[in-house]
């Protein structure tokens, strides 16, 4: 029989706490962060699209993502905060506004998942962590956050999360997300390849350059003479 390493025997036994606190240690989202360069791809039953994309991070909750075609023409400017959704719709002169609500409706997305889509763990108040351990070098945790049931995998040595899937209720689909090629970021790691399955489309984002922390700031700024139009 192959005796367990002293590292190995250690990790495995750490407490469940001691491996959340580490993870959590490492997510991107604790401090701002600017993804200055990804390629996306946008996969559905009959169309595929490739996107240059942007990120902008600024602590705790404000996003501004920028996508572009493979020419460089912008597409669309997105922002998002914990009370508002704001879309610039480059191509059709259109201004979408809204809440999160909509993007919860629509993705199966709040905002305050929207880090789970870059690898951190976000917790809730339900959290059950009765008999789990690191089996394999990996452990699983489950929790509720506002209603929303999340399933987390997670990497006991890199103490980063390697798969996710979230679940509104019974009646609603999966949205599933994969991690892989994580990279220094910061204090922390973050995935280089994000694979999100909404069931309907799927969509890879791969990351190739990213500042962490990051010191500027984000403007939205709306286009002039657009249409304004309400999302729903």
């Amino acid at each position: 029989m192959k005796k367990k390493s002293i590292s190995e025997k250690t990790l495995n036994e750490a407490p469940v706490s001691n491996i959340l606190e580490g993870v959590e240690k490492q997510n991107i989202t604790i401090d701002n962060f600017f993804i200055s360069k990804a390629e996306v791809e946008i996969i559905s039953d009959d169309n595929k699209q490739k996107l240059l994309a942007s990120i902008k991070f600024n602590y705790p909750d404000r996003y501004l993502i920028s996508l572009k075609s493979k020419t460089g023409i912008e597409v669309a400017r997105i922002f998002i905060t914990d009370d508002t959704v704001l879309v610039n719709d480059r191509f059709n002169k259109k201004l979408y506004f809204g809440d999160p609500e909509n993007l919860k409706k629509k993705f199966n997305i709040s905002p305050e998942l929207l880090p789970v889509i870059f690898g951190d763990l976000i917790r809730g108040k339900e959290m059950s962590v009765e008999n789990v351990a690191c089996i394999d070098n990996k452990a699983e945790i489950n929790c509720n956050i506002n209603g929303i049931k999340i399933d987390y995998i997670i990497d006991c040595k890199k103490l980063k999360i390697i798969s996710a899937s979230q679940e509104f209720s019974i009646s609603t689909n999966y949205t599933e997300m994969q991690y892989e090629n994580f990279i220094k970021a910061g204090y922390g790691l973050i995935p280089s390849k994000i694979r999100v399955d909404f069931n309907e489309f799927v969509i890879t984002v791969k990351i190739e350059k990213i500042d962490s922390p990051w010191a500027g700031d984000i403007e939205f700024i709306p286009g002039a003479r657009y249409d304004l139009i309400e999302l729903l």
